[in-house]
Parts: C-alpha cells; sequence; structure tokens
C-alpha cells in the first residue's frame, strides 16, 4: 500500500485495494446485479439515518502521520466478559447470499480470524447452526428483533441458545 501511496507503482496486486466507501460503492456498482445493489444501498423508511450516518462519517479525517514512533499499543477490549483483539466488531448484514455464496460464513470466519465478534443478522441468508458450525468456538451474537409474534421470537431465542 505504501509503494502505491507514495512511490506511484499502480501495477502491482495491491493497487487494487480499496481505500473509502465511495470506492467500495463504485465497485459494487460493477459487480453486483442491480437489485442487489439497490437492497444494499437503501435504507428504512425516508432513509434519514442513512443521510446523517453519510454526513458523519464525511466530517471523520485520518492525518497519517508516518514512521512515527508509536510503541506498544494494544486495541485489546473485553466486552460481556469476553476478549476481542479491538473493539469493532462484523455487524449483522442481512441477506448477504445477494453478495456471494459463501455469504456470513466467510464473514463469520473473518471475524474469527481478526479476534473480533461476529453478529448474525436476523434476516440472515443462512441458519444460526451453520454459523456455529463454521466458527464453534469464537463468540458469535444474534440481532434479535422482539416481534409482535411472541412464540416466533422466543423460538428464535431457542435456537440461538443451542447454537
Amino acid at each position: 500500500m505504501f509503494d502505491t501511496l507514495f512511490r506511484g507503482k499502480r501495477n502491482d496486486r495491491r493497487s487494487r485495494e480499496v481505500a473509502s466507501v465511495s470506492e467500495y460503492e463504485s465497485r459494487a456498482a460493477v459487480v453486483l446485479n442491480r437489485n442487489a445493489l439497490d437492497y444494499f444501498r437503501c435504507g428504512a423508511g425516508a432513509e434519514q439515518t442513512t443521510r446523517l450516518n453519510r454526513s458523519r462519517y464525511d466530517k471523520i479525517r485520518i492525518r497519517p502521520r508516518c514512521l512515527a514512533r508509536v510503541g506498544n499499543r494494544s486495541l485489546a477490549v473485553s466486552v460481556l466478559g469476553l476478549s476481542y483483539r479491538m473493539p469493532i466488531g462484523i455487524g449483522p448484514v442481512a441477506l448477504q447470499k445477494l453478495v456471494h455464496n459463501d455469504c456470513e460464513k466467510a464473514m463469520a470466519r473473518a471475524a474469527r480470524s481478526m479476534g473480533v465478534p461476529f453478529v448474525l443478522s436476523a434476516l440472515s441468508s443462512v441458519s444460526m447452526e451453520d454459523i456455529a458450525n463454521v466458527i464453534p468456538n469464537h463468540p458469535k451474537w444474534f440481532q434479535l428483533f422482539i416481534l409482535k409474534d411472541r412464540e416466533l421470537t422466543e423460538n428464535l431465542i431457542g435456537n440461538e441458545k443451542s447454537a
């Protein structure tokens, strides 16, 4: 990445790395079908939260400090009695099979390899049991919506406990 950014070498594998949200969006527009692209671009209701999130992200500025001494640093945290390598995780994303057949399973494996939590969406493309089999000894979280049909909610909780 350093070579690509600072020395101008554009022909190597690293020049294909994505560095911003807008670059991800541009690449997604090329590789996803229109229905999947529209689904992942949209927000709920009048999309007010989507606009607010975008405006907040636009205000973030990262100032690189190349070759600065940083000493021994750690991003490790403890959440609900579990230790993670850093204070972030992979949040719930519904219907990931619209993007890739390995979908949530690949994301779960990535979370495990990075030592961060994985949150399975209530609208996942795969079952909780599938995720439990993919990352058996890694903490798993589940996004639960409290539904009007309480029995259905209880069934979801029951499935989660067994996974």
